[in-house]
């Protein structure tokens, strides 16, 4: 045997004796980089963000047990006479304290509010991952069913981020009154190519990071299952999920009565708060309409 086949035995060796060592490592990654329940300003109390806020006479703290016996927090605020409630999921960091202010317009315009922390997040037991997100977004619907007698056709999933892709894969088998969704993404692998080409990463591709990635959120996959009004809202300068994510959603959906929403100079963070002037009128005008064209135009 000569010293060449030698040396190419050995690297084989070790190649294969460092992957599951490299896979083990990249999955670790994966889920520090995913998964942020500490960031927020109130990680063991999110009421103390709004201690001393008027919204804080208004909001029920309440919790609710998973399907797999995960004890979940949340926050509650009843609809008004004839206004749906939004069971709200929301992004991969901080706690519900962190998003008070997204509550605001929807329960001025009388809509009901349920805004919970994943397991891990806030004071919800448990550790985050992506099929136990997808449970406690089952779990914050049947609550409202069961115990505050809200049906899901009086329920609008609504999903932040990665919370887009919780509502989305909820509303694919929950009769939900209509779905909004916004910031979103087609899935976690396209995210992380899109981040890695952005930012001067190209090299990275030669790593197979995507395809080991086990947190998926694949919305993409599931948007023919989605049948219930839709509106995607998204900022024209988002940085971390490119406009063609949620164009991509939006042909994809199989809603009849559907609305895409492109916000100028709206960001990642701070598209509900430029876009709520846009986004209320048309959540009303969903609800309300009653014949409408097979497919809606973007706005």
């Amino acid at each position: 045997m000569n010293k060449t086949s030698v040396r190419q035995k050995i690297f084989l060796w070790l190649l294969v004796g460092l992957l599951p060592c490299l896979a083990w490592n990249l999955m670790t990654f994966e889920s520090r980089s995913l998964f942020h329940p500490h960031s927020s300003d109130f990680p063991s109390d999110p009421l103390a963000a709004i201690a001393r806020h008027p919204l804080r006479s208004r909001v029920q703290e309440i919790s609710f047990m998973t399907q797999d016996g995960q004890i979940l927090n949340g926050w509650y605020v009843p609809a008004q006479q004839h206004k749906p409630t939004i069971v709200f999921a929301h992004g991969n960091g901080g706690n519900i304290g962190d998003r008070y202010a997204m509550l605001l317009p929807f329960i001025q315009k009388g809509y009901g509010f349920l805004a919970f922390d994943y397991r891990g997040y806030g004071k919800s037991t448990g550790s985050p991952s992506e099929e136990g997100f997808y449970k406690d977004m089952q779990a914050a619907s049947r609550y409202l069913q069961q115990v505050q007698q809200i049906p899901p056709d009086q329920q609008i999933a609504m999903g932040e981020s990665i919370g887009s892709a919780v509502a989305v894969e909820s509303a694919s088998h929950i009769p939900f009154r209509a779905v909004v969704i916004f910031s979103t993404l087609t899935n976690t692998p396209a995210v992380a190519s899109h981040l890695r080409d952005t930012n001067g990463l190209g090299w990275l591709s030669c790593l197979p990071i995507t395809q080991i990635m086990r947190q998926r959120f694949d919305s993409l996959a599931r948007m023919h299952h989605i049948h219930a009004p839709l509106i995607i809202m998204h900022g024209e300068a988002d940085s971390m999920m490119p406009l063609s994510m949620p164009k991509t959603l939006y042909a994809q959906a199989g809603s009849r009565h559907k609305k895409l929403l492109i916000i100028p100079q709206a960001g990642h963070n701070n598209v509900l708060m430029l876009g709520e002037q846009r986004l209320l009128p048309a959540l009303d005008a969903l609800l309300t309409e009653t014949v409408e064209s097979p497919s809606a135009q973007a706005g």
